[in-house]
C-alpha cells in the first residue's frame, strides 16, 4: 500500500489517526451503530451470503455480519489500517466464516462476481478516485448484488461537529492546505446527487438514497464528549495544526466546548444532532 493515488492518506490513517481512533473506539462504534440502526432493513444480510465490509475498522460490523449469514456464508473485512486489522482479527478468531485484510479498497483486486452485498459504514468518503474505486466494488459483486453505505452530509447540516469547529475558529487560525490529510474528508459525499452520478459511472443501477437525522452518541459522558471534540474532527485539526498557539488558546475552547455540550448530556451521555446518508445501489443481473 506504499503506492497509489491513496498512499499519503493511508499514511495518515497509520502514523497520525490510530491512537485517537483506538483510544476513542466506542465513541465512533456508538454513533456508527445508532445511525445504522436507524435505517436497519437497507443493511441486512442474508443466510449464506457472502458479504464485504469496506473500511471495517475494528470490525464490529464485519462480525455481526459474519453471525447473520452463518456457517454457508461467507465475510471480508477490509481496512487500510494495519492496527484494526489486527484488533479486528483478534476479535473475531472464533468466528470461522470470517476473514480480514488490510489493503487500499480502490485499488486492491477483490475478486470477480464474488459477493452478494458490499457494505460501508462511514468508510468510503476518503479515495482519491471514487468512481474507481466504486467500480472495483462492482466487479467484486455477483450480478445482481447489492451495495449499501452510510456516509456524512455537509457540515453545514451536522452541528455534532460545525458548532465545535465555529468556537475553535473563533480562537485559531484555519488548517493550511500543506498538512497531512486522510483523504477528500468525512464530508466529502455531502452531495447526493454527485454520488448517484459517481454510483451510475460505476455501473450501478437502483440507486437511491434516505437521509438519517437523529441524535446519536458522540460520549459516554460529558467528559468523554469533550475530550473527543478537543482532539477529533474539525476542531481536533484546527487545534492540532495550530501547535503552540492551539495549546495556549485550549483553555479558552475547551471552557466554551464544555458549555455547548452540556446541554446535551444526558445520564445516557452525550447525543448530538447528525446528519447522513443511507444509500444504496445494485449491479445489475
Amino acid at each position: 500500500m506504499t503506492l497509489g493515488p491513496n498512499s499519503d492518506f493511508i499514511q495518515t490513517w497509520n502514523e497520525i489517526l490510530t491512537p485517537k481512533w483506538i483510544h476513542f473506539r466506542e465513541v465512533f462504534a456508538a454513533n456508527s451503530r445508532a445511525n445504522q440502526d436507524a435505517v436497519p432493513d437497507w443493511f441486512m444480510a442474508n443466510s449464506g451470503e457472502k458479504v464485504l465490509d469496506v473500511g471495517c475498522s475494528f470490525g464490529e460490523s464485519t462480525l455481526n455480519f459474519a453471525k447473520a449469514v452463518g456457517p454457508n456464508g461467507e465475510v471480508l473485512g477490509i481496512d487500510c489500517n494495519e492496527s484494526f486489522i489486527e484488533i479486528a482479527r483478534h476479535e473475531g478468531q472464533m468466528q470461522k466464516n470470517l476473514s480480514y485484510q488490510c489493503c487500499d479498497a480502490q485499488m486492491t483486486f477483490l475478486g470477480e462476481s464474488r459477493f452478494d452485498f458490499c457494505f460501508s459504514r462511514y468508510g468510503v468518503m476518503f479515495f482519491a478516485q471514487h468512481i474507481l474505486a466504486f467500480r472495483n466494488f462492482y466487479k467484486a459483486l455477483k450480478p445482481g448484488g447489492r451495495l449499501a453505505f452510510i456516509v456524512w452530509r455537509g457540515l453545514s447540516e451536522n452541528d455534532c461537529f460545525r458548532v465545535a469547529k465555529d468556537i475553535a475558529s473563533k480562537h485559531l487560525p484555519q488548517p493550511g492546505d500543506d498538512g497531512q490529510s486522510c483523504g477528500p474528508g468525512p464530508f466529502f459525499m455531502f452531495d447526493k446527487e454527485r454520488n448517484h452520478s459517481m454510483l451510475a459511472a460505476a455501473g450501478f443501477t437502483e440507486i437511491e438514497s434516505q437521509p438519517i437525522d437523529i441524535l446519536a452518541p458522540l460520549g459516554g459522558s460529558l467528559d468523554e464528549a469533550v475530550d473527543f471534540q478537543l482532539k477529533v474532527g474539525p476542531m481536533g485539526e484546527i487545534i492540532r495544526e495550530a501547535g503552540e498557539e492551539g495549546l495556549v488558546k485550549l483553555p479558552t475552547i475547551e471552557k466554551e466546548l464544555r458549555a455547548y455540550l452540556s446541554e446535551f448530556a444526558t445520564p445516557e451521555g452525550v447525543h448530538l444532532p447528525t446528519a447522513s446518508w443511507a444509500t444504496r445501489a445494485r449491479k445489475p443481473y
